[in-house]
């Protein structure tokens, strides 16, 4: 749990000080400081950063109302679409593929048991008032099913590349590793998948090194 005695005094779960990255010497005072933040004003962040005025206008220069015009796709760190004139096939086919049905939630249906709480759908497909927001990761195949419907459209990159960071590599990896290693440093985006001992760790610190970009890792435990 944050701030359990244990674990803090392990240095695995803190408060941190930015500008120096080393924990509040009393966690509880800090956190005495936090006030609470109401969901609109957490909504109007999220909209802000995700809907920001260059997107927008780049969705109200566009027209979408004639089956000729392109549609307009945004790619930043998600993918945005404009509602207004968005086929409704195209819609459709990115909610029957990209939600997901809860299994819980049909288990305890089934079972008779409380669904309180409970999600019927993990939505990776999210509907705003001017826009349709998705993950980034799922851009092949957005494109593709555009292509195959024969849906015009105008890709609009928007990622950001930052100033290369001086990463240096002393990695020494297997014959394996580097094969991996090498597709994946020539794509955008990817998942490696690879059994326990395999080196995933090894390969995406390799990975960090040949992009020199700035990283962030995130794992479940220390």
């Amino acid at each position: 749990m944050p701030l359990q005695k244990t674990a803090v005094e392990k240095g695995n779960t803190c408060f941190i000080q930015l500008e120096n990255l080393i924990p509040f010497p009393d966690q509880w005072a800090f956190f005495g400081t936090i006030q609470k933040v109401k969901s609109k004003n957490l909504d109007a962040l999220y909209n802000a950063v995700i809907v920001d005025k260059e997107n927008t206008s780049v969705f109200s220069s566009v027209t979408v109302s004639s089956p000729d015009s392109a549609l307009p796709i945004i790619l930043t760190n998600q993918i945005l679409l404009p509602r207004l004139g968005l086929p409704p096939l195209l819609l459709k086919y990115l909610k029957d593929i990209f939600n997901f049905m809860n299994v819980e939630y049909l288990i305890k249906s089934q079972a008779g048991k409380s669904i309180y709480g409970t999600q019927m759908y993990f939505k990776s497909v999210e509907e705003k008032e001017n826009t349709v927001v998705m993950p980034r990761g799922i851009i092949r195949e957005l494109l593709e099913y555009c292509n195959d419907q024969k849906i015009a459209y105008q890709l609009y990159d928007k990622r950001v590349k930052l100033e290369p960071v001086n990463f240096t590599s002393l990695i020494s990896l297997y014959d394996y590793q580097q094969e991996a290693v090498e597709l994946i440093v020539k794509k955008d985006f990817g998942v490696i998948v690879a059994p326990p001992g395999a080196g995933k760790t090894l390969m995406a610190l390799e990975i960090v090194a040949r992009k020199q970009q700035p990283t962030l890792i995130v794992v479940h435990r220390r």
